[in-house]
């Protein structure tokens, strides 16, 4: 998040010293009222790390602004190369993170107080995660969660008594370790949210949370006993309500595109309103490789006086490895690397967004070549 104030820092004062003295300064503000001020939240020296470094690359971003805008053919070419593999590294430890996790050591925790949540009002009756019951109270490893948990297929259930149920934001049955929540069945308003950590959580990055909107709204009459579902099917995570009027679900592909969620600052939980940001990451993720791609075999196949030239063999070689690179990266980011990582591979929106990325990119050149 610390780029922007880079490049629009660097735009103003015009020389790193300044520019990063202020980045810092105010990295080390926000940390400091993080500790005291700010409710919710935990400073620590990563943080202050990767804020400067983001200001650092948007920094370095204005002062090579002719270097990346304007490159010759070959430069070019080896930019949108190297951006390839950027991007399919980026989309590949997505897909990883995103793989199943577990630990060893669990806690197992009826509607527990947790600040900032409010107390659940309605009652649980029963948790457990694949047919294994699980009271409230620590879990030895011989129940084997580690194992179910870590699977690439695991189904969690929560059955609760609704009656008295009211809109609140509360924990209904949550699994934790030493360190973090491991599954949690959350009441968001008249929501449900199945919140369950993956592998990214080893980055220090989030993991996904799924919301089913207003599937805890209590039907007008009837049985009061609530079924409530949280699984991890093979790519995908699951969120089910079921009562004796109907059932309603969500299912949310853990699939490449999720990239930002995992690194978004924000806590948020995990719905199709989400999708349109997904694409616009896929599509900023590619559009760099467009825009060098076609600058590359734009350039090399005219002169400069619009005459024909023959084009260098290397320069074809170089307009050639590009464009490979970056068909490669959609192939592996989108398809390949998912499916040998065990996530949902890539829908065909996300295709069609990261193609497009490559047509903005190739887009934005002629625009700016036009000139």
């Amino acid at each position: 998040m610390f780029v922007p104030l880079g490049l629009a820092l660097m735009f103003w004062l015009g020389r790193r010293v300044p520019v990063t003295a202020v980045a810092v300064l105010t990295t080390l503000v926000i940390e400091l009222l993080q500790i005291n001020v700010i409710s919710g939240r935990d400073a620590s020296l990563s943080d202050i790390v990767a804020n400067t470094l983001g200001a650092w690359i948007g920094m370095e971003l204005v002062t090579r602004r002719r270097a990346l805008t304007h490159p010759p053919p070959p430069a070019a070419a080896g930019l949108a190369l190297a951006w390839s593999l950027v991007v399919s590294a980026i989309l590949v430890v997505t897909s990883w993170g995103l793989g199943p996790d577990a630990s060893e050591l669990l806690w197992i925790q009826w509607t527990p107080p947790r600040p900032p949540h409010e107390p659940f009002t309605g009652r649980l009756l029963s948790f457990d995660v694949d047919g294994i019951d699980l009271p409230s109270g620590y879990s030895p490893v011989r129940l084997g969660l580690d194992e179910h948990l870590g699977r690439e297929t695991w189904t969690s259930t929560a059955v609760i008594d609704a009656r008295g149920l009211s809109p609140k934001r509360s924990i209904i049955a949550r699994i934790v370790d030493v360190n973090s929540v491991v599954l949690s069945v959350d009441q968001a308003g008249w929501g449900l949210v199945c919140d369950y950590r993956t592998r990214s959580a080893a980055l220090r990055v989030r993991s996904p949370r799924v919301l089913l909107a207003d599937g805890l709204r209590p039907p007008p009459s009837g049985n009061p006993l609530v079924r409530l579902v949280c699984a991890r099917r093979g790519g995908h995570l699951d969120v089910q309500v079921a009562s004796d009027v109907g059932s309603r679900a969500y299912s949310l592909a853990l699939s490449p595109s999720l990239g930002w969620v995992l690194l978004s600052p924000f806590d948020l939980v995990f719905d199709d309103r989400y999708v349109p940001i997904s694409m616009l990451w896929l599509i900023a993720l590619f559009l760099p490789a467009g825009y060098w791609l076609h600058r590359a075999r734009h350039r090399a196949s005219a002169g400069s006086t619009g005459d024909r030239v023959t084009v260098r063999r290397h320069d074809r070689l170089l307009g050639g490895s590009a464009l490979a690179a970056v068909v490669l990266a959609l192939v592996v980011g989108l398809d390949l690397a998912p499916r040998a990582l065990a996530v949902a591979p890539a829908g065909w929106w996300e295709w069609a967004a990261g193609l497009g990325g490559v047509a903005c990119g190739a887009f934005l050149h002629r625009l700016i070549a036009s000139r």
